[in-house]
């Protein structure tokens, strides 16, 4: 077939200008950078195909409809009768190719497992991987082997370093962040591939010999911050291969597991697993649950003493870098590969359960030389001791001696305001580059979605915005910011988010998006977490559960209630404040979350000074949803889909806040003063029950008397003391004197025309 006619079966990328050589949309992978070089060979009168991206030649022709056989100019005629023994006895080509996709050697799979390694240089085929002196396999044919062959022409050919398999997409998928798979084998390599997954493997199996030869140690730098899933064949060699692996790697790469397959037969492998009837997304969960691997190369038996100090020191040393004791909530963390996860399902205690195992199988190497009687009474007494140590009483004192451990034990977490955990990755908020989760971040919380800069599409969510604040573009940005701060634990604003208004306006689905797209950054309180209530010396667990949070809602505002307004201030404006969970001792929290009140009433703030009132932001939600336009599944079809999107709306909302600053809106503000003239209980006594002005004058007793019958008459649950009445009627101006007959306020008295 003509090179033109095989060219037009490919997408051809538009700015290809040479006519024997394009590029093109390669079919066999999700191809988005044409990387099919298509180009044609006029001495022999061929087309050339080759994948950048590793695909197979063969593979790619099948897809578009033809045979290899088509890809030259003339049919060609040979039968299967022809075809050489050595032909007819290859069962695979695995193609290896360097870190710029060119291709560096092959390695041929023949019947009986038998492998041979091809290369090509300078046009010539070179069969083997070694330096040294070549003989060519007949006159002219330009290919060369070791096999010495008389008389034969002969030529020195440098050695081919080993590669690993897959290797431009191995060093992408790291990049990338992506899990990769190592196989023994380039048959398991492709069977990953195959299902979606990325996966490597060497030339070299697992069979006995030098381990360093079959994995160099120049193939631990592609590893660097990459998660890696090992795979090893259900064998003794594969095991102890894979964790050569692993000790190689470990200390490079961000996480390194050792996954087992279940219910293999002997020898089974990955491919045998597939085919009995497993999927890629079992493999996935499998490897998702998998522990990382951790090795400890001393003796676990006399490393330490046998003691609960020692069995502590036992724990830390092989376990310690993924567990963490927090001395203020009197708690422990697990590393869980994004965050330190509160360990709320008693994980530390199954790893040290499993340090005990590790030691229990270790008896059997005991052996004092030259005395059989005293290995088996210390294997015994090894035995014995953890039997001892399997007790819960043991177990507890084991772990309240590891928790005193030096870097086990920490006291603050989350320390850097601008950093913002994602699945995927830690973004800096500062300057919006990402990196790798790290340990010594301390990060204890993560969002639900990630930063993805090419998702910016939010349609249904800008359209609810708009919707529900009335195309207010000013109060709509004001939002966003307001959003885009509570990302950070900055609270410089010292500021609180009131969300008012009556029911059916959209408050509870904007809040729900927040709430979403922020995961374990967002908590949710009662409204009488910040009323005044008696017995707040006590444990402020409903407090404590706070730290580290960026955002909490409160909800479940009464009518009536009254403001805890020493604790709102405190909690705005990031102050320290002692707290305690139940049982625990008393720490000091210092919050880094911004509050958002969800209230259709209005609780009492019974102070009138700035110190309270600067604090308040009133977003009002005007619109009302009539039957018509509700639609109980818009949040699960039309806002949950665009959580990613609205996540980065929330990011830029940050960069607004950084670059634009955040004064309110005149609606935020005059929604303030509404409320804080609704609060101003003196002012509403004074305008129904007083006259203003000079001459005017009443005495104290009298005053706060008529106070006393105007709150029984409003129906006002909070009354003032006479004291404090007479603080706030000074603060709005008035005079309090004295004469002979007692005290008497000047320029205001009782209006007895007046009727409330």
């Amino acid at each position: 077939m003509k090179f033109e006619e095989i060219k037009d079966k490919f997408e051809i990328d538009k700015h290809s200008r040479k006519s024997d050589r394009v590029q093109a949309k390669c079919p066999c992978h999700d191809d988005k950078n044409a990387s099919l070089t298509i180009s044609y060979n006029s001495k022999e009168e061929k087309t050339m195909l080759y994948c950048h991206a590793g695909c197979n030649t063969k593979d790619i022709v099948e897809s578009i409809g033809l045979k290899m056989s088509d890809l030259f100019d003339k049919p060609l005629k040979i039968t299967e009768e022809k075809k050489s023994a050595f032909e007819k006895d290859i069962e695979a080509i695995y193609k290896f190719y360097d870190e710029n996709g060119d291709l560096a050697y092959e390695k041929i799979r023949k019947k009986g497992k038998k492998f041979l390694h091809r290369r090509y240089i300078d046009g010539a085929e070179i069969w083997g991987m070694e330096e040294g002196i070549y003989t060519e396999t007949f006159p002219g044919s330009n290919s060369w082997s070791m096999k010495k062959r008389s008389g034969a022409k002969t030529a020195f050919w440098p050695d081919q370093e080993q590669l690993l398999y897959n290797l431009p997409n191995l060093i992408k998928a790291i990049k990338e962040g992506r899990t990769v798979f190592i196989t023994e084998g380039e048959k398991d390599a492709d069977n990953v591939i195959l299902r979606g997954e990325v996966a490597t493997t060497t030339s070299i199996g697992a069979t006995k010999g030098d381990l360093g030869k079959k994995w160099p140690s120049r193939f631990n730098k592609y590893f660097k911050d990459a998660n890696v899933v090992l795979l090893p064949d259900n064998d003794a060699p594969g095991r102890a291969f894979m964790e050569h692996i692993a000790e190689q790697i470990k200390d490079l790469a961000n996480s390194v597991k050792i996954l087992e397959l279940p219910n293999l037969d002997e020898k089974g492998d990955v491919s045998d697993w597939f085919e009995d009837g497993n999927d890629i997304y079992d493999l996935l969960d499998l490897a998702k649950r998998t522990d990382e691997f951790v090795q400890y190369k001393g003796n676990i038996i006399y490393d330490f003493n046998w003691s609960d100090v020692g069995n502590a020191e036992r724990l830390i040393s092989i376990y310690g870098k993924d567990i963490k004791f927090n001395v203020n909530q009197g708690k422990w963390y697990v590393w869980n590969g994004v965050n330190w996860e509160l360990d709320n399902s008693f994980k530390v205690e199954n790893l040290y359960r499993r340090v005990l195992r590790k030691f229990q199988k270790d008896i059997v190497n005991i052996n004092i030389q030259g005395d059989e009687q005293a290995t088996s009474k210390q294997k015994e007494k090894a035995k014995a001791f953890v039997l001892r140590n399997e007790t819960d009483g043991k177990i507890k004192g084991v772990l309240n001696q590891a928790k005193t451990f030096q870097g086990v034990n920490f006291i603050e977490s989350d320390k850097d305001d601008y950093l913002f955990n994602t699945p995927e990755s830690t973004i800096n908020l500062r300057n919006l580059n990402q990196k790798k989760h790290d340990r010594r971040d301390l990060i204890t919380q993560c969002s639900n979605y990630s930063f993805n800069r090419e998702n910016d599409k939010c349609p249904n969510w800008i359209a609810f915005l708009n919707r529900i604040f009335c195309n207010d573009q000013e109060l709509i940005n004001y939002v966003q910011k307001a959003v885009g701060y509570s990302l950070t634990g900055d609270m410089s604003e010292q500021c609180l988010f009131m969300l008012w208004g009556g029911g059916a306006n959209g408050k509870s689905t904007f809040v729900k998006a927040l709430e979403d797209i922020m995961g374990t950054y967002a908590a949710t309180i009662k409204g009488e977490t910040l009323m005044e209530k008696n017995g707040q010396d006590g444990a402020r667990g409903d407090l404590a559960r706070l730290t580290n949070k960026r955002v909490v809602i409160a909800s479940e505002l009464q009518e009536g209630q009254v403001f805890n307004e020493p604790l709102l201030k405190v909690l705005s404006a990031g102050e320290t404040l002692p707290v305690r969970f139940m049982y625990q001792e008393e720490f000091m929290l210092k919050p880094k979350f911004k509050l958002w009140i969800m209230t259709n009433k209005k609780p009492k703030v019974k102070g009138n000074d700035h110190g309270i009132w600067r604090r308040w932001r009133m977003i009002p939600f005007k619109y009302k949803f009539t039957e018509k336009e509700k639609d109980p599944n818009f949040y699960e079809e039309k806002l949950k889909p665009e959580l990613e999107g609205i996540l980065l709306w929330a990011i830029t909302g940050y960069q607004m806040w950084k670059e634009q600053g955040f004064e309110a809106p005149q609606e935020v503000m005059e929604a303030v003063e509404d409320y804080k003239m609704d609060m101003d209980q003196v002012g509403r006594f004074i305008e129904d029950c007083c006259k203003v002005g000079e001459g005017y004058e009443c005495t104290g007793a009298n005053m706060y008397d008529e106070y006393i019958n105007w709150c029984i008459a409003e129906g006002e649950n909070y009354k003032m003391t006479n004291h404090k009445l007479a603080q706030d009627l000074k603060e709005k101006g008035f005079v309090n004197k004295r004469k002979s007959s007692g005290k008497y306020w000047t320029g205001i008295g009782i209006d007895s025309f007046k009727s409330y």
